[in-house]
């Protein structure tokens, strides 16, 4: 899952471990977004190869919050919808073989936020409830501590470190990330987006290739017209 501006969101990507190991790849389906279980968030359902259509609460490493049983393979994108106008969403899910299956989720939510291929009818790939939702900027925060991560962390082998952060008001002018020694010797600098739509994540990304194994820490600054300089450190480990 994406922002609108290529950043990952907080908690992705998500890894869907199989409970069974296939002798050939297993596909999935593209992914619907729908509140199945009436907790308020938008669960991720996805069609498989293993006969199920599953879905997930999006946090890490958690086990699917519902799985529904197919006849046979599927790659269809499952679409919530209310089939039977009860006023509780219903999960319809095609499968290889030419059924389509359908299944009551009592759950009362009735505006999935990314119902069927594509996000909808349209195909726009694109959902606006996001960016339209009640944001952060009341907080007061121009750089908000408990959003503001590193990942993978450690980096083993070499690659990419990203910084993910969330900006708490509308004003920020620039963002900068200084990358350091434990000693304060400077190794990189970058420049960090300034995107404060509600919710939305920044990411920069740091390649890691060319500097030793190590601790390190990076430096974030904010600089905000009404709420002054914002400063975030978090400690990351390089490993090779």
């Amino acid at each position: 899952m994406l922002d609108y501006n290529g950043a990952s969101p907080a908690g992705f990507p998500l890894s869907l471990q199989a409970s069974q190991t296939f002798s050939e790849r297993r596909y999935l389906s593209a992914p619907s977004l729908a509140d199945l279980d009436g907790d308020g968030k938008q669960d991720i359902i996805v069609a498989t190869r293993g006969r199920l259509a599953v879905a997930f609460s999006g946090a890490e490493a958690a086990p699917p919050v519902a799985r529904f049983i197919l006849g046979s393979n599927s790659l269809a994108c499952p679409v919530p919808a209310d089939l039977d106008g009860d006023g509780r969403l219903d999960l319809l899910c095609a499968d290889g073989e030419g059924y389509l299956y359908a299944y009551s989720t009592g759950s009362p939510d009735l505006s999935p936020q990314w119902a069927g291929l594509g996000a909808g009818p349209r195909r726009t790939g694109l959902s606006l409830r996001v960016q339209t939702a009640p944001g952060l900027s009341a907080t007061g925060e121009v750089l908000p501590d408990r959003l503001c991560y590193v990942y993978p962390n450690p980096v083993r082998g070499g690659g990419q470190a990203h910084l993910a952060y969330t900006l708490g008001k509308k004003d920020v002018q620039r963002v900068t990330v200084d990358i350091l020694t434990t000693s304060g010797e400077a190794v990189e600098s970058l420049a960090g987006g300034t995107a404060a739509a509600d919710g939305l994540t920044n990411e920069v990304t740091w390649d890691v290739d060319r500097y030793a194994s190590g601790v390190y820490l990076i430096l974030v600054q904010a600089y905000s017209s009404s709420g002054g300089t914002a400063r975030v450190i978090r400690k990351m480990a390089v490993i090779k």
